[in-house]
């Protein structure tokens, strides 16, 4: 999903302008690295596993679990806010 953004962008921008959503994720990765419940709970602990979401300024969500087993954070989506509905996951 962070490919297809950074195809569309570069689609618009070119290859010279960085793209400002990749060092916002960047950002956020980084954060919950260390905060890895900032996020706030999207889906119940009952699904599969407590999926969480973080919005960006962007208005991009960062969509994750955290593996306390293993002190892992898996990011699953990165969805655009305006979408209308959630990623599928």
């Amino acid at each position: 999903m962070l490919d297809e953004a950074d195809e569309r962008w570069i689609g618009e921008h070119g290859y010279d302008v960085d793209n400002p959503l990749l060092d916002e994720v960047s950002r956020a990765v980084l954060l919950l690295q260390t905060t890895p419940e900032l996020g706030v709970r999207y889906l119940p602990h009952t699904f599969r596993r407590e999926i969480r979401r973080l919005l960006l300024r962007s208005g991009w969500h960062v969509y994750y679990w955290h593996d306390t087993t293993r002190s892992v954070v898996v990011i699953v989506a990165i969805w655009f806010a305006t979408r209308g509905s959630g990623p599928i996951l």
